[in-house]
């Protein structure tokens, strides 16, 4: 996996959940952690792949759905790990 300064463009997407929440063709999914508050984790759901943006073959894709960039924050993915 990629570190943040390794891919900044990626990972400030990710962090951006309102603008991917803006976009008429997904749904994001997001979930805070319950003692703080903060966002711990966000996933998009795709209904139709036409309309995901990508420079490769996925909004080529017909008649298809997909979920997109699961997401954790550290915390969260080192205690799922741990589990």
């Amino acid at each position: 996996m990629r570190l943040p300064d390794e891919q900044t463009d990626g990972y400030a997407m990710l962090a951006d959940v309102s603008a991917r929440a803006a976009r008429l063709s997904l749904a994001v999914f997001a979930t805070t952690d319950r003692a703080t508050g903060t966002l711990a984790g966000s996933i998009d759901f795709i209904a139709d792949m036409a309309h995901y943006v990508s420079a490769g073959t996925a909004s080529r894709l017909t008649e298809a759905a997909s979920i997109r960039l699961p997401s954790t924050t550290p915390s969260v993915a080192w205690a799922s790990a741990k589990a």
